[in-house]
């Protein structure tokens, strides 16, 4: 008997617009988070497939607060079998030819790119404590 009261309930509530407005919302809600997920999931499945051409590697360690990656983190990935690197980079002003201009500055370790291909001038010749200068620094 109060199964039939609480059906009753349900048919006489779905019969007001109000109901029928909220239900549709949530269709509607729960529809576009599920996109929106789906979507940053594929967004992200596509950066990291493509994030390795722009890392030259297949993942990246990171220094926090200017400290190294410690040298036991090196120690075991090698022993593991990866390969490794080591690339320092920074932003700083450099002065040359009256102005002052920012740049951005890369050191690699010899095993640099671990993964696609470095693309040099024809003419410069890879040697230790070699500097590779971009042509727009070299127009000031």
């Amino acid at each position: 008997m109060a199964a039939a009261k609480k059906l009753m309930s349900v048919r006489r509530d779905w019969r007001e617009r109000d109901v029928r407005v909220v239900l549709a919302a949530l269709i509607i809600a729960v529809a576009t988070v599920a996109t929106i997920a789906l979507f940053a999931s594929q967004l992200q499945r596509t950066l990291v497939s493509s994030a390795s051409s722009f890392l030259a590697a297949d993942r990246q360690l990171e220094a926090e607060n200017g400290r190294p990656v410690p040298e036991r983190w090196i120690t075991e990935a090698m022993e593991r079998g990866l390969e490794t690197g080591r690339m320092v980079e920074f932003s700083t002003m450099v002065f040359g030819s009256d102005a002052f201009q920012l740049v951005s500055v890369k050191a690699v370790s010899n095993e640099y790119p671990l993964r696609g291909e470095l693309e040099i001038p024809l003419d410069f010749e890879f040697t230790a404590q070699r500097v590779l200068i971009a042509d727009s620094l070299n127009r000031h």
